[in-house]
């Protein structure tokens, strides 16, 4: 049996799923690895600990399937800041996507890029969460480390790419997330580039997501235990894989991982750009990704697992039984500020409307909708055309959430029948087609409709969210002052 190995670099463990000849799923294990918080927004992680988790995960899995391997894919979290030195180490941590300590040094970069025109080029208006406002932060945060940088990398998974076969590169989609990419051409805009005074040395190759990037060296292929010389698919950004791994063309898809989103594929239109939300480089050419991103998702319901001292899955089996009868508290998840329907770094959450009869089942529920909530709105927000939503990520094996998204936006939400491994799914339709393996079956696991009675509590929600949303920015604003 020959094995396509795919790496699937997350914000809280990689994930490694082989598939066999038939497209299908045989094995899938994980290996988790830390971050770090520190003040003011910060989030970062070491790039050796995901070659660490890399080494982990693929010595569990059997010698005889690592063995059969015959080609590994790539995808991961982008819209990082991943420094390297001159000899392709890491100059410092990883900044991550949602490290927002980007935000101060944004206005002037997004002044600059906005006089050179630039989001017709990019597709997007400028952001203060864009690999170039990181590297900008580092520039005048930690001067010293940011003169050591030789390339700077956005997906995390192009840190993997390098110790695998000794090249530097990215793809499209992760190069969407640096902030100065032509969307069109799939390739850095040199006016953009100069207008903000960057050295164009520091920006990696973007190559396709199909391309074979390398073979698998000797010292990764010894530390891996897989075979000498085997074939590296580029792949592509999580956002990208996740889409092309759920969904058909223009069905809207939800991630539930540590972050979440929104998404569909369209034909690229650059005439209709920039649109009020994001737009990323689809894998294939001449196509796009429209995502509208949350910035808590999944990591809300793990930070409440924290606070309450109890599993994910407890919760979720209590959380179920609140059902019968849900709670009226409100849960804004902007732990970490927000980025879609709106940008905002400066916005913190909040449960509201507490109720001293309630217990942990009834606020985890709160979280979960809360959640579901931010979803709506962020499906609102791209006017999307009725029809069902393909759901995928941790949070699709939750007993309750996908019937809450599934009231919260009105849809039938479709399941998909693996949801942890849809990600690595993408990666291995790009690598498929590169390498002419056969397709993935399109396989639906449980399908939830949304139930009337609780469409009309779902409005009414929706409604108490927003306003309770605004007020919270209100509120941030003129604490920031």
């Amino acid at each position: 049996m020959s094995i396509l190995l795919v790496f699937d670099l997350g914000t809280t463990a990689l994930k490694l799923v082989a598939f066999g000849e038939d497209g299908r799923p045989a094995r899938q294990v994980e290996a988790r690895h830390p971050t770090r918080s520190t003040p003011g927004g910060g989030q970062e992680q070491d790039p050796e600990d995901w070659w660490t988790a890399a080494v982990t995960a693929c010595a569990v899995l059997p010698q005889a399937m690592r063995e059969s391997v015959r080609a590994i894919a790539l995808v991961g979290t982008m819209e990082n800041l991943v420094p390297l030195d001159a000899g392709g180490r890491p100059a410092r941590p990883a900044l991550l996507y949602s490290d927002g300590r980007s935000g101060a040094a944004f206005p002037a970069i997004r002044d600059r890029l906005l006089a050179a025109g630039a989001p017709a080029v990019l597709g997007n208006a400028p952001g203060p969460l864009n690999t170039l406002a990181k590297f900008r932060w580092l520039q005048q945060a930690e001067p010293e480390a940011a003169r050591r940088v030789a390339t700077i990398l956005p997906g995390a998974k192009d840190y993997l790419a390098l110790r695998l076969t000794g090249r530097i590169v990215t793809d499209p989609a992760a190069g969407t997330t640096v902030g100065l990419m032509d969307i069109t051409r799939r390739d850095w805009s040199a006016p953009l580039v100069e207008a903000v005074g960057l050295d164009p040395a520091l920006l990696p190759p973007i190559l396709p997501a199909d391309a074979v990037i390398g073979e698998l060296l000797g010292p990764a292929a010894r530390a891996l235990g897989l075979p000498l010389g085997c074939p590296v698919v580029n792949g592509c950004g999580d956002a990208a894989a996740a889409t092309l791994g759920a969904a058909a063309d223009g069905q809207l898809h939800v991630y539930l991982g540590t972050s979440g989103w929104v998404a569909r594929s369209r034909p690229l239109d650059p005439a209709a750009l920039p649109r009020p939300f994001t737009t990323l480089a689809h894998p294939r050419a001449g196509w796009a990704i429209e995502i509208a991103p949350l910035l808590t998702a999944g990591d809300a319901a793990g930070w409440f697992g924290r606070i309450a001292g109890a599993e994910l899955a407890v919760l979720d089996a209590e959380a179920q039984a609140a059902d019968a009868a849900p709670p009226e508290t409100l849960f804004l998840p902007y732990l970490k500020g927000e980025r879609s329907p709106f940008v905002d770094l400066a916005l913190r959450g909040a449960l509201l409307d507490l109720d001293i009869a309630q217990g942990r089942g009834a606020l985890h529920y709160a979280v979960l909708e809360g959640v579901a909530l931010a979803l709506r709105n962020n499906l609102d927000a791209m006017a999307a055309l009725p029809g069902p939503i393909r759901l995928t990520g941790g949070g699709g094996a939750s007993r309750i959430w996908p019937q809450l998204i599934a009231d919260a936006t009105g849809r039938v939400v479709e399941c998909a029948d693996l949801p942890t491994a849809t990600t690595a799914m993408g990666g291995y339709r790009i690598a498929a087609t590169a390498l002419g393996w056969p397709a993935p079956p399109d396989t639906i696991g449980a399908i939830h409709e949304p139930r009337p009675e609780r469409i009309v509590r779902a409005e009414r929600r929706l409604a108490r969210f927003r306003q309770a949303t605004e007020e919270a920015r209100r509120r941030a604003a003129e604490a920031s002052e």
